[in-house]
């Protein structure tokens, strides 16, 4: 170490000796912790007393934690703040937490997550397709803005009231029927009467549906060929079976629509309860089931007849679109039966010999 300046050591113990007069006495010591000891035990014993009051009482939370914030303090504050906004609340609004809310006309269920219709309104729709059903049945006409009154009310509810469309294509048929003759009272067909008996049987069941789509727990792929159907679930069950003779050489449409019937009821013990995405390669196949019908009513019934189905084992489905590569295992399965056959020369020549020239 490199030596001490001189007069370096004296320097040292003079400011030993100022730091020990500077120090306060053990006396002043022992006061200083006893006061600091009481300043804690105040403050804690106020946390204790902020800690066991009501909440309304708490003006502000304990130093380190989280405020504490209950309808008593938000709902006064939301009351203030909304009219210095610009805003105004009145007499309908409901400041207690819920998780059912109305807005616009339907009831909205955040813990089920759904939209519905409020009972009044049910009950209100109920008598007006109740109305119409029995007159229907009686063969009486109705007034035009009635049957025009009940579609609108049907339509408008849409987003809790599932089938909606597909249901009210045979009514919408008669109502245009009349519009064209300019009466103002509408006979109901058969078709527009069962569509009423279907909104009269099933209006409760199906009030409630969901804000938006859930994920599929099924997949189900569908193909028809020529003379033959086939599907099958992703890692499920496989159908083939031949289509009946009165389909052969009708519109593709129609023979994909009646696969998905056959196909679902095949395979119903693993689509039941379930959340299904269907997957077609056909494009008009999935339009129709996507706006529940069309303007061709065989196909309309086709989509009814399979809503009907999924109505009664609880099946809720979303429809795509995809190529036929990515449907080959149902295309395949659509094929097995897909045979031609041709006649050997010897044959023809047999036939001609027999019965001579052959038109065809």
């Amino acid at each position: 170490p490199e030596p001490l300046e001189p007069g370096h050591a004296e320097n040292s113990t003079a400011d030993a000796k100022q730091r020990h007069a500077n120090s306060p006495e053990p006396s002043e010591r022992s006061a200083d912790r006893q006061q600091q000891s009481a300043v804690r035990s105040q403050r804690s014993a106020d946390r204790t007393e902020r800690s066991n009051s009501p909440a309304g009482d708490q003006p502000r939370a304990a130093s380190g934690t989280a405020p504490e914030f209950g309808p008593s303090i938000v709902v006064p504050f939301a009351k203030r703040i909304i009219p210095l906004l610009g805003f105004a609340y009145n007499a309908k609004c409901t400041w207690q937490p819920g998780t059912t809310a109305r807005f616009l006309g339907f009831d909205i269920d955040t813990a089920q997550y759904q939209f519905r219709i409020p009972h009044e309104r049910m009950a209100a729709i109920r008598a007006k397709i109740d109305g119409l059903y029995t007159a229907a049945l009686e063969g009486r006409r109705v007034p035009l803005h009635e049957l025009q009154s009940a579609l609108g009310t049907l339509i408008a509810r849409r987003p809790a009231l599932r089938s909606v469309q597909v249901f009210t294509r045979a009514l919408y048929r008669a109502v245009n029927r009349t519009n064209q003759s300019h009466w103002r009272w509408v006979s109901i067909d058969g078709a527009a009467t069962e569509e009423l008996r279907y909104w009269c049987e099933r209006l409760p069941s199906l009030n409630g549906a969901a804000i938006n789509e859930t994920p599929p727990e099924r997949t189900l792929y569908v193909d028809a060929g020529a003379s033959g159907f086939g599907g099958h679930i992703e890692q499920g069950g496989r159908v083939s079976r031949p289509l009946p003779n009165e389909l052969i050489g009708t519109s593709s449409t129609r023979r994909e629509l009646y696969a998905l019937l056959e196909t679902a009821n095949e395979l119903a013990d693993e689509l039941k309860g379930r959340t299904v995405r269907v997957r077609m390669d056909s494009a008009a196949a999935v339009a129709n089931l996507q706006n529940g019908g069309g303007p061709k009513e065989d196909l309309s019934e086709l989509v009814k007849r399979w809503t009907r189905w999924c109505d009664d084992r609880g099946v809720r489905c979303t429809y795509e679109w995809i190529s036929r590569r990515a449907n080959d295992e149902a295309d395949r399965l659509s094929k097995r039966f897909d045979i031609s056959y041709a006649l050997s020369a010897q044959a023809e020549s047999m036939i001609r010999r027999r019965w001579g020239s052959i038109k065809f």
